[in-house]
């Protein structure tokens, strides 16, 4: 894996090939457990969609549908397979309550309403709340196998996490005896698991240096004619951005449907 090594600045990443990510979950599935599937399957996924670690880790059974069907308004043909996940997005701006009893935004330097200072107001912290996101790609994307293969390992219960913690207890830094241990369906790992399982195959590899590979990836894929396959507003729909800030440092404009037909063809760039 030493492709993948990259250090602190993201402007000297290397730009390996995404089947990089494949042999890394290779490496992680020969422990052949179900610990070793379950990871696996969780790196797999960050692979194929570029989400953050803790938008993966509290995925459960029921998130996860199989096409010809539907999942949230996307249709999924036959060979597809959509996956639901909740982003955490801010939904209101932080705001600051004078003790007069208004409301006012937290940059007041003064109340709207009574005309005091708001340095000792009561600060009320920004509102956040998961928001939907559906997104879809191919059966046949070779990372996809990952995730089937433990997907047996799951109980049919929608309720199941599909990545489960151990019934071990074990201190930070230590791992479960992973011949006796057994999988808690109702209760996930957190959001470090996938660093921690990136780090017993490489200490220089981390959750989201598989996000930037994607989106390295799919911002920069051209065709034979040398335009960009996919254009602004769909790549920022397919990685959830907030801004355009983060595709244009990625390069040198919709909604679920624009970036389906990007998770469409996330499979192909597999093939030469």
């Amino acid at each position: 894996m030493a492709t993948l090594k990259a250090g602190n600045d993201p402007n000297k990443w290397p730009q390996p090939d995404l089947a990089e990510v494949v042999n890394l979950c290779s490496m992680i599935a020969e422990k052949k457990d179900w610990m070793g599937k379950r990871d696996a399957a969780m790196i797999a996924i960050i692979g194929m969609f570029g989400k953050r670690a803790g938008e993966v880790t509290r995925l459960q059974r029921k998130d996860i549908v199989i096409g010809p069907n539907k999942i949230g308004k996307l249709p999924l043909a036959q060979g597809e397979f959509g996956i639901h996940f909740q982003i955490q997005k801010a939904q209101s701006p932080a705001k600051k309550r004078c003790k007069c009893g208004k409301v006012n935004s937290a940059k007041n330097v003064f109340c709207s309403e009574c005309g005091k200072s708001m340095k000792n107001a009561l600060l009320i912290p920004k509102k956040r709340a998961p928001v939907d996101k559906y997104k879809l790609t191919a059966l046949s994307h070779p990372l996809a196998r990952f995730l089937f293969e433990w997907l047996k390992e799951i109980p049919r219960s929608s309720e199941s996490y599909i990545f489960p913690r151990s019934n071990i207890d074990v201190k930070q830094g230590e791992f479960p005896d992973r011949t006796s241990s057994r999988p808690v369906w109702n209760t996930p790992l957190s959001r470090r698991a996938p660093w921690r399982v990136l780090q017993t195959v490489d200490k220089s590899v981390w959750p989201h240096l598989l996000r930037h590979i994607l989106a390295n990836e799919l911002t920069n894929r051209k065709d034979k004619e040398g335009n960009y396959v996919y254009d602004e507003k769909s790549i920022i729909d397919f990685f959830d951005w907030s801004n355009r800030n983060t595709y244009l440092g990625y390069i040198a404009l919709g909604g679920e449907k624009r970036a389906a037909e990007v998770g469409r063809n996330v499979g192909d760039l597999f093939k030469g």
